[in-house]
């Protein structure tokens, strides 16, 4: 299952580049912290689209 997101243009991009840094990282200090911004992002769209959720049910 897939989880649904709601991200903006900007963050999309912010995404895209960490995770092409990411690839391209050379120690394992630099992988964790571009993985860790990149997952920030995603939670952040998730928490949009689970808030989104919430007021259409009320």
């Amino acid at each position: 299952m897939k989880a649904k997101l709601l991200l903006t243009e900007e963050e999309v991009k912010l995404y895209k580049e960490y995770k092409r840094q990411i690839l391209s990282a050379r120690t394992r200090n630099e992988i964790y912290a571009l993985q860790k911004k990149a997952l920030s992002i995603l939670e952040t769209g998730k928490a949009r689209y689970v808030q989104r959720l919430e007021q259409q049910e009320i």
